[in-house]
């Protein structure tokens, strides 16, 4: 089994999922409330997660270079190091921007919206499947699954957290995704 396979079957949402539990009953209560204070203890639960993430990046990036690669995946001399080595930053570097990203669910969930979340990674694994067999099709290395399969499902986790947290229309991105009433922002 490949590099970006074996990492690409962690499931961070299970490592949050009692800050993740926590954050839809807070974010429901505080929007069927209308209540402020709610909201904002909702936007500390959402910092977790992307400190979480720097945390790692920070640890990922400073150790990285000292792995042996090669070893770790027992990979045959045919597959170059630089490669492989690309591989897994990627693979790395999508692990740890899914930590935030993976937050997008419970906030459709917390609205009673799930459906849409569940549209949106229909969309993520349609596209990461289109990519796949272009990849594959086009004999495209390891980094290249690694972008085709955890890079587009990135792109439309990115999307969509730009979406939710009012960066397209200027406001903080540390502002609360879709604080208010879900017609304020991307749950329309």
């Amino acid at each position: 089994m490949a590099d970006h396979q074996q990492l690409a079957y962690l499931d961070v949402d299970d490592g949050f999922r009692a800050g993740r539990n926590a954050l839809i009953n807070v974010l429901a209560e505080a929007s069927g409330k209308e209540d402020r204070e709610g909201r904002n203890i909702t936007r500390l639960l959402l910092l977790g997660p992307h400190w979480v993430g720097v945390a790692t990046g920070i640890a990922a990036a400073a150790t990285f270079r000292f792995i042996p690669w090669r070893r770790v995946f027992q990979v045959s001399a045919a597959t170059p190091t630089h490669e492989l080595q690309l591989a897994c930053a990627l693979t790395l570097g999508f692990l740890v921007l899914n930590f935030p990203l993976s937050m997008g669910q419970s906030i459709y969930s917390a609205y009673q919206d799930g459906f849409s979340g569940k549209h949106l990674g229909i969309g993520a694994n349609s596209l990461a499947l289109l990519a796949l067999v272009v990849v594959s099709r086009s004999h495209g290395g390891l980094p290249q699954l690694v972008l085709a399969l955890s890079g587009t499902r990135a792109a439309v986790a990115i999307a969509n957290y730009f979406s939710c947290s009012g960066a397209t229309t200027g406001s903080s991105l540390l502002s609360l995704p879709c604080a208010g009433h879900p017609s304020s922002g991307c749950f329309r």
